[in-house]
């Protein structure tokens, strides 16, 4: 059995549990979108069957600006918002410890105007079903979800998104609302992840549908979660 996963967000490597040495080898196709060139090599070694986006997925089609941060992977369609950056900082030292973080790593260094696509105008030109999202966006999670429209519905099974607590990117849509809206969609929370409390956490969400009982089986075991 094989799963067919979209990664948005995708630079750098494949997140935990998903590596190609952990449950990678149960993933067949995989589609990533990411702006970072450099940070996309992984996936041609260690997922062949990848198709790479060089675009911002978001919920409207649109030209937004982006804006690039002194750290490459915290950029954002959202500007950074120092005020409750400072104290985030402040907090992830004292957990990190001796790793030392600085403010300035959401320094705006470029802002650039990007054409935005939405994921379902994707899905529609290709010949397979997707039945996870994995997303990371620095903000707009939220968005990228919202543009699966009715894929959603009728072939997402799985979701590992990143979400906020806090305002920590100045418009973003907040844990509440993002929650909320997966559960009117048939979604629950399986688990929650690592993060940094009451500013951000990695959430699991799986969607009720019985057709799809063994691939819902493998995310969980891959998650090491229990019914």
């Amino acid at each position: 059995m094989k799963i067919n996963f979209i990664d948005v967000g995708c630079a750098g490597y494949m997140p935990d549990p998903w590596s190609k040495e952990g449950y990678g080898k149960y993933i067949d196709n995989v589609i990533g979108f990411d702006l970072l060139d450099n940070e996309l090599n992984y996936l041609d070694k260690e997922f062949p069957n990848n198709k790479v986006y060089k675009s911002i997925v978001f919920d409207q089609e649109e030209e937004r600006f982006f804006y690039v941060c002194k750290s490459n992977r915290v950029s954002s369609l959202f500007k950074p918002n120092i005020s409750l950056l400072i104290p985030y900082i402040r907090q992830l030292n004292n957990i990190r410890k001796p790793k030392k973080y600085f403010v300035d790593k959401y320094d705006i260094v470029e802002i650039k105007k990007t054409k935005c696509i939405r994921l379902d105008t994707i899905l529609e030109n290709l010949n397979m079903d997707f039945d996870f999202l994995k997303v990371d966006t620095e903000g707009a999670d939220f968005n990228v979800i919202k543009s699966l429209g009715n894929y959603l519905d009728t072939q997402i099974i799985g979701i590992h998104t990143e979400l906020y607590f806090k305002e920590m990117y100045k418009g973003i849509v907040l844990f509440d609302e993002v929650n909320n809206f997966l559960e009117d969609h048939n979604f629950y929370k399986v688990k929650k992840m690592d993060g940094v409390d009451n500013f951000w956490s990695n959430f699991l969400y799986i969607r009720n549908d019985d057709t799809k009982k063994e691939k819902i089986g493998l995310i969980k075991k891959a998650y090491q979660v229990e019914d």
